[in-house]
């Protein structure tokens, strides 16, 4: 019986730690896509800033790359990674103020 209570314990250590470096790989993938994509967002908003339609145009690019990533990571069944994505893609839209186009619509 003790034996058995050894095992559980290590067991529920070894998937509370498992847990904690889930968390952290997932916080280090959000600071890490907040980081590329703002940069990029930063070098279109500067390059385009005279031509608006352009600039919603390039806007709309990132964020349909990011809803591609987003759906590879559906396929394979990975949901934390999902809600990273749309985490970041969120803060983006809102902090660019990017309105994405409505289907079957020209922006």
């Amino acid at each position: 019986m003790e034996k058995f209570k050894e095992e559980t314990l290590w067991l529920k250590e070894h998937l509370v730690s498992e847990i904690i470096e889930a968390e952290s790989d997932m916080d280090i993938m959000e600071y890490t896509l907040e980081e590329i994509y703002d940069e990029r967002l930063d070098k279109e908003l500067d390059y385009y800033k005279g031509n608006r339609r352009l600039l919603n145009y390039m806007h709309n690019e990132t964020i349909l790359e990011l809803d591609m990533m987003e759906f590879e990571y559906k396929e394979k069944e990975e949901y934390e990674k999902c809600t990273v994505i749309t985490k970041v893609k969120d803060k983006l839209i809102k902090k660019y103020n990017i309105v994405k186009p409505k289907i079957g619509k020209v922006v």
